[in-house]
């Protein structure tokens, strides 16, 4: 028996490999019957099919898939090395493994030349010539996987570098461009037959640059790795732009083969610096146009590091004091308001940012202070406070407060129930005289009560259908219901509602409910 590949394997174990699908072709039926028991009792995860003839296999290929190839040599029609040809001439690459009875030298190097992954001999110990089919079969398998694994990689690697929004490039030990992904082509306006022909690298470069980037390139493959070098690219139509090129050797089994680089725009980065700046401009101009107190101070021990226009005008009228850079705690008016503000460093530290109402001292504004830590390096370097004037927002906060219990001291003063209720119908307010003739207490709204459950099953179809209206704009008057006590009973009501409208929006809805059950209403129905 003799066997040959085409290069020395590795052994790989049957747990490395999952079912292995193998059509075998050979014009011996009998033969074949035999060769798939024993190849089953080597290792059962070989999947089996046959073939009689080489117009057989192709067929069955066609209609399902295998993952090997074992065929005869001599077969009726075409042998297997016809077979083993046409499947290379059609750039099949599936494992081929030529098992004959046949042991002639010439035909296993015609085998290998054409493409087999190895040749076995039928003749001999049938132990040992099964052992090593299936030895032979893993092995083309195992190649087989590793070989679309790699395109795989490299195709997933291309797939990557032609979303990148940068230029990527790979040159030959020549300077010779042999790969360019797409954002080359897009910017440069080149197409892919444009570099088929032996394009030089530095031809993309600019006249004025020209022998620099040829130097580099050179001093680069002689080993002096040149990396950011800034250069002026022509596009094919003549355009000119700066990039910024990063490139490194590379390098294959200890022998430099080419270069790798990434070449970025710098028309566009340049163009962020500028709108960069335009932007520190406009915040600069901002932050010292606002009535808002900004500063900061370092984290060691709080010395006053920037500040905006109003934190200095405020020093200096109420103070008498120009504030300057690097001046300690000492410039708060009293000791205690010292401490405070320390205090409140501290905890910026210590917690992270956070917000607090302060009253300055005087000219007394209550300001939002919020503290941020800003950090280098995950270790805090200094503290940014936003001190927002909100005087204003806290007066009318205050006249909106007052507003709020004067309705509702006036709505307790009411005879009648008065109530708001969310867009879910939930009960949000009720008078006093809700509470009284419903027998609920002040304790059971603030653990929910829903208006749709006081309303009389009978009623209920209506009041939602009502409710629905009103929260879709409209008002009614003197909506006929029976509610329900708290205790189960029921009395009569004339109810008015309308949609309750904040910042353009309905939220919910108010009204009125008459007790028709008390004497004065009904004598007046």
């Amino acid at each position: 028996m003799s066997s040959i590949t085409i290069e020395k394997a590795q052994f790989i174990t049957d747990s490395q490999l999952n079912n292995i699908r193998i059509l075998h072709v050979d014009d011996d039926r009998p033969f074949l019957e035999v060769s798939k028991q024993i190849l089953r009792d080597v290792n059962e995860r070989f999947e089996i099919d046959f073939a009689f003839c080489v117009d057989e296999a192709f067929k069955k290929m066609g209609e399902n898939e295998y993952d090997v190839i074992v065929s005869d040599y001599q077969m009726p029609q075409r042998s297997g090395l016809d077979f083993l040809k046409e499947l290379r001439e059609q750039k099949n690459r599936i494992p081929f493994v030529l098992f004959t009875g046949k042991g002639r030298e010439e035909v296993a190097v015609q085998a290998l030349n054409l493409g087999a992954n190895g040749y076995v001999n039928k003749q001999g110990d049938t132990e040992t010539v099964y052992g090593e089919l299936a030895h032979y079969i893993k092995i083309a398998f195992a190649y087989q996987k590793a070989e679309l694994n790699v395109k795989a990689s490299e195709a997933k690697y291309h797939e990557l570098v032609d979303r990148l929004p940068e230029m990527v490039f790979e040159l030959d030990n020549e300077g010779k461009i042999v790969f360019a992904n797409r954002r080359v082509f897009e910017l440069m306006g080149y197409s892919a037959v444009d570099f088929d022909d032996d394009f030089d690298a530095n031809r993309l470069v600019a006249p004025e640059d020209f022998e620099r980037s040829r130097r580099n390139m050179k001093e680069m493959f002689a080993g002096n790795i040149r990396q950011n070098n800034e250069y002026v690219f022509l596009k094919k139509d003549g355009a000119r732009f700066p990039v910024l090129l990063t490139s490194i050797p590379v390098v294959k089994d200890n022998k430099l083969v080419g270069a790798r680089g990434i070449v970025v725009d710098m028309t566009e980065r340049k163009r962020t610096e500028y709108a960069l700046a335009k932007n520190q401009t406009l915040f600069e101009s901002i932050v010292n146009n606002t009535r808002d107190l900004i500063w900061s101070v370092s984290a060691d021990d709080f010395r006053l590091l920037t500040f905006n226009k109003a934190l200095a005008e405020y020093f200096l009228s109420t103070q008498n004091l120009q504030l300057q850079a690097g001046m300690a705690m000492g410039i708060m008016p009293t000791k205690e308001r010292e401490d405070k503000l320390r205090a409140f460093y501290k905890k910026a530290l210590s917690e992270g940012t956070f917000t607090v109402e302060y009253t300055t001292l005087k000219d007394p504004r209550v300001l939002e202070l919020t503290f941020n830590v800003l950090k280098h390096q995950d270790k805090p370097f200094a503290i940014a406070i936003f001190g927002k004037d909100i005087t204003e927002r806290k007066k009318a906060e205050a006249a909106i407060l007052e507003s709020e219990n004067k309705y509702r001291e006036l709505a307790n003063l009411l005879p009648e129930i008065i109530f708001e209720v969310d867009i879910k119908a939930n009960i949000t307010f009720a008078n006093a005289r809700a509470f009284e003739l419903t027998g609920y207490s002040k304790e059971d709204l603030e653990r929910g009560i829903n208006a749709f459950s006081i309303i009389a099953p009978g009623d209920l179809e209506k009041a939602k259908a009502n409710i629905t209206k009103v929260l879709s704009g409209n008002t009614f008057y003197d909506s006929k219901y029976n509610l329900v006590r708290k205790d189960g009973t029921q009395f009569p009501v004339s109810m008015s509602t309308s949609p309750i409208v904040k910042e353009g929006k309905i939220i919910g809805a108010r009204g009125i409910a008459f007790n028709l059950a008390h004497p004065k209403n009904i004598e007046g129905t």
